[in-house]
């Protein structure tokens, strides 16, 4: 029951697994990684790029972070449209692009697992400031965990609010 409900969310969203899958290629072109994957059934599956696992550390995080941020730009103005039009069909449309565009700014969990691989070993090559890798990938697994309680609709929804809070008091 809840894969089909995961599927549906996706389907509903799926301007944010587009548009996930395109940021996370384009992040993979210019930090020069190699995809080893490219899914283009996400929308069902998830998990839209995989990367090379020989990839650079620093490479790895931001890779990680740079789709996350560009999103959660994307879905701020579309946001802010929303809750500046306040009701009907230009409302409705911004605020479902929006949250759909916030949902899927998290980093999957294989960029997790990958992360963390990478850490143990550049610890055991003495690099010790990649133990900062540690509380990065137990963020993704955390915010990955919440996402069964709807965290990633909720950011999206709360992107609105804090647009509404902040620009229309």
């Amino acid at each position: 029951m809840g894969i089909l409900i995961g599927i549906l969310i996706r389907l509903i969203t799926f301007p944010g697994v587009i548009l996930d899958l395109i940021v996370n290629i384009f992040s993979a072109k210019l930090l020069d990684l190699e995809i080893t994957e490219i899914n283009y059934a996400s929308i069902l599956t998830g998990n839209p790029v995989k990367i090379k696992e020989d990839s650079k550390y620093y490479k790895l995080f931001l890779f990680s972070i740079i789709p996350f941020v560009t999103l959660t730009l994307i879905a701020i103005p579309l946001c802010y449209k929303a809750v500046e039009y306040n009701k009907g069909t230009a409302f409705l449309t911004c605020a479902w692009l929006g949250i759909s565009i916030a949902a899927h700014s998290f980093p999957e969990t294989d960029i997790g697992k990958l992360i963390w691989k990478r850490t143990n070993i550049e610890v055991k090559n003495k690099n010790y400031i990649s133990i900062l890798g540690y509380p990065f990938v137990i963020f993704i697994y955390f915010f990955r965990i919440l996402h069964v309680f709807w965290l990633d609709i909720l950011y999206g929804v709360g992107l609105m609010f804090l647009m509404d809070y902040y620009f229309f008091k």
